[in-house]
């Protein structure tokens, strides 16, 4: 018996390094994101995954109308924020 656990003992210390340095990392910076962006409301400064930035008009539940700088309004899905960059819901 205490050679079968000696022998998973570097399985599991693999496994349990590689749990804390990939997974666990992506996964609360996902969940952080998710707060922020329920958090969003009008004036609010967003950079959207294509890379425009642009200013929070209004929101509803799964879509957002944004103001792009010097630009066009667009609808916009939740899903598209990448990053908060200023307002009530963000660190920055």
């Amino acid at each position: 018996m205490f050679d079968f656990m000696l022998s998973a003992a570097p399985v599991t210390l693999v496994f349990v390094v590689f749990l804390f340095v990939v997974i666990l990392p992506p996964r609360r910076a996902a969940a952080r994101l998710r707060k922020r962006v329920l958090a969003l409301h009008g004036g609010d400064r967003v950079l959207l995954k294509d890379g425009f930035f642009g200013t929070v008009i209004t929101r509803n539940r799964e879509t957002l109308n944004i103001k792009i700088d010097d630009g066009p309004c667009l609808s916009v899905q939740v899903s598209a924020v990448e990053k908060v960059v200023s307002g009530a819901g963000s660190v920055a």
